[in-house]
C-alpha cells in the first residue's frame, strides 16, 4: 500500500508537471539530501560499519573435504559427502 501511495504521488507530481508552464526544478544536492534521509541508507550505512570491523585476513571458512566413499570396490554405489569447518566469530572479528 505504501509502494502505491508513492507512486501515484510521483505519478500525480509528473503529469502536473507537463502541464504546468514553469518546469520543476530538483537539483542533484535535493535527491541525494532525500536519499541520505531515508531510513534504509541508514541501515545500510551500519550493516556496513559492521562490516568494516571484520578481521579479512581469516577466512570464515576454514577447511572443506569432499570426499567420496563405497562399502564394494564398485564406482556404481558411492556416497559422497562436503565437511565444512568455519573459523569462529570471535577470531573474525
Amino acid at each position: 500500500m505504501r509502494h502505491f501511495t508513492l507512486f501515484c504521488l510521483i505519478f500525480s507530481g509528473l503529469i502536473f508537471a507537463a502541464f504546468t508552464e514553469t518546469p520543476i526544478k530538483i537539483s542533484v544536492m535535493d535527491i541525494l539530501d532525500s536519499a541520505q534521509k531515508e531510513r534504509r541508507f541508514g541501515m545500510n550505512n551500519q550493516t556496513l560499519s559492521q562490516l568494516n570491523t571484520l578481521n579479512y585476513r581469516l577466512p570464515f571458512v576454514k577447511d572443506i573435504d569432499l570426499r567420496y566413499d563405497t562399502d564394494e570396490l564398485t564406482n556404481t554405489q558411492g556416497q559422497y559427502a562436503a565437511y565444512f569447518s568455519f573459523n569462529t566469530f570471535k577470531l573474525i572479528s
